[in-house]
């Protein structure tokens, strides 16, 4: 297990690739000047926070000296402090970066990721589309600095052979930091649209998730090594495209756009300046900026094969609901999962008073089965169960299969009939849970999903069922069914078909689709069928691709 430093880990950027490479196995030491942001990594063993200042020494951790991949992401980006002078640029890009590099064991520090800023071409890009061959001519402090820094990392990687990648980063946008979008395309307040000229200009941006998986493809891969590249989304995008985007897939297609003619804004700026000189060209700089063409050649990265999978759609689709509706949602969410498992659990209080001397009396006198759970943002909690399996047992493996000898003769009973689920209740009355969700997964369980389906199940409250647990309801009958190992069936079949059905659910999720999917769960508990139930969900597409389309008959 690597062992992985990143600076500035409580930033926008940072704190996402901690949670990412932790989901990836790599144990990650994160420090920042503050910690507000990880909240959310705090229970897991594989992260540990240091508050450091990397313009002063003396604040690391010898713990630091363990590092084995440096992934510096700590900087002062444009407007990021109250003095921009040119001192504090330096200070902090360019020493803070001497700083971490020289406090670092060598011996272990295998490589080191640094994050610069495609301002270090300066106006290059506005007459011209630079790659990593256009020499570097930064034109304020913040690019000089930057590209300082980055010789600073090469000399340190060239001096003690250790591998070095460089990532020259375009604009990156997601959600909560959409201030490089939205400046190009809203007015103040957001009341309406605008565009400069025809809206015809191209602008690239990166989305952050594109970051996130470039920088764990490039951990340990010899073709990052010791080269610079520029990180960008495939495609660019012209302002009409973006204004396109958010009118058609954010509930803003009747938001007005104010088409603004060139010559405008230039007799204001000139105004301007008559009044305040040392402003003018500034203003020019940044009128620029947003009026002309912005973009970057990407092609040394998509040489490496680097998935770059996300765009400015994909990457805002889960929001797609809209804030406020989303809101709504989650507070009626909450409430029904509070309504409903009260509910129930005044239904089943005779059944648990039942069960409850039966179970302490009989198999290993266990009434409840307690095992931890991956919860929302990678939150543990303790899932409980009605004990049903012997746990003393020379039988072992996290996937339970038909007729397993582990399981108790009243278990079996109660697994079949689902009843063992139910003190579950508690969870989803607790908080930890929802009603409608993904099935609760293990920490094993969930390193086995895709990156893309752990985003998503990282961002819902796991359920006491779903659209997966009425579609596998018989899941333990196909294991068993199936002529492949029962991992490589539960690996290679269901777990691709329960990611889609997942993702399927988080794209089309509503409180009419939770109150369904409770109804068809209640249904098929009493009819033990679940096949008719299936025709209430408009999914037999992915039921087609899946690999176990002939156990659904499709």
């Amino acid at each position: 297990m690597k062992t992985v430093l990143i600076t500035g880990v409580n930033g926008y950027i940072g704190s996402k690739v901690a949670s990412d490479l932790l989901h990836r196995g790599y144990r990650v030491i994160g420090m920042d000047l503050n910690s507000g942001n990880l909240n959310y990594l705090s229970d897991n063993p594989k992260f540990i926070f240091f508050k450091a200042d990397i313009t002063r020494s003396k604040s690391f951790h010898n713990e630091l000296k363990k590092t084995e991949i440096l992934i510096h992401c700590a900087g002062l980006l444009h407007g990021g402090s109250k003095d921009l002078s040119r001192k504090n640029y330096n200070n902090i890009n360019i020493n803070g970066t001497k700083n971490i590099l020289s406090f670092l064991n060598k011996k272990r520090l295998k490589q080191v990721v640094f994050l610069s800023t495609v301002s270090v071409f300066g106006k290059h890009s506005q007459i011209m589309i630079p790659d990593e061959h256009t020499s570097p001519d930064p034109e304020d402090f913040y690019g000089v600095s930057k590209l300082e820094a980055e010789n600073e990392v090469v000399r340190f990687a060239d001096k003690n052979n250790i591998a070095f990648t460089i990532f020259r980063m375009v604009p990156v946008y997601g959600k909560g930091n959409m201030l490089n979008i939205n400046k190009r395309i809203y007015l103040p307040g957001k009341s309406c649209f605008y565009k400069i000229s025809s809206g015809k200009q191209k602008v690239s941006f990166c989305s952050v998730y594109n970051v996130v998986d470039t920088i764990a493809h490039s951990l340990n891969n010899k073709r990052y090594f010791n080269q610079i590249f520029i990180l960008k989304d495939r495609k660019n995008y012209s302002i009409n495209n973006i204004i396109g985007i958010f009118k058609n897939g954010y509930s803003q297609k009747y938001k007005p756009v104010i088409r603004i003619p060139l010559f405008l804004p230039r007799i204001v700026i000139n105004l301007i300046g008559l009044i305040f000189p040392k402003k003018k060209n500034f203003y020019l700089y940044q009128l620029n900026k947003i009026t002309a063409d912005s973009i970057y050649s990407g092609k040394k990265l998509f040489s490496v094969k680097t998935q770059l999978k996300w765009d400015l759609k994909k990457t805002l689709s889960p929001d797609r609901l809209g804030s406020n509706r989303s809101f709504v949602y989650s507070v009626v969410k909450r409430i029904l999962d509070i309504f409903v498992s009260f509910f129930i659990l005044l239904a089943i209080s005779p059944l648990f008073i039942i069960l409850y001397p039966i179970l302490k009396f009989t198999g290993e006198g266990e009434v409840f089965f307690y095992q931890e759970r991956i919860g929302k943002s990678y939150k543990p909690f303790n899932l409980i169960k009605f004990a049903t399996m012997l746990k003393d047992s020379p039988n072992s493996g996290t996937v339970t299969m038909k007729n397993d000898p582990r399981i108790l003769p009243l278990g079996r009973f109660l697994r079949n009939t689902k009843i063992n689920e139910l003190p579950q209740i508690l969870n989803v009355l607790k908080g930890d849970m929802s009603m409608v969700g993904f099935r609760p997964l293990t920490e094993e369980g969930f390193q086995h999903y895709p990156e893309d389906i752990k985003r998503i199940i990282l961002q819902m409250k796991p359920g006491l069922t779903g659209l997966g647990s009425i579609i596998f309801f018989k899941e333990e009958d196909i294991l068993f069914n199936s002529k492949k190992d029962k991992m490589t069936c539960y690996r290679e079949d269901v777990i691709p078909l329960k990611g889609a059905l997942e993702k399927w659910y988080f794209e089309h999720r509503n409180f009419l689709l939770d109150i369904k999917i409770i109804i068809a769960t209640g249904l098929i508990i009493l009819f033990k069928k679940s096949g008719f139930y299936m025709k209430w969900f408009p999914i037999e597409g992915i039921l087609r691709k899946s690999s176990l389309r002939h156990y659904f008959k499709i």
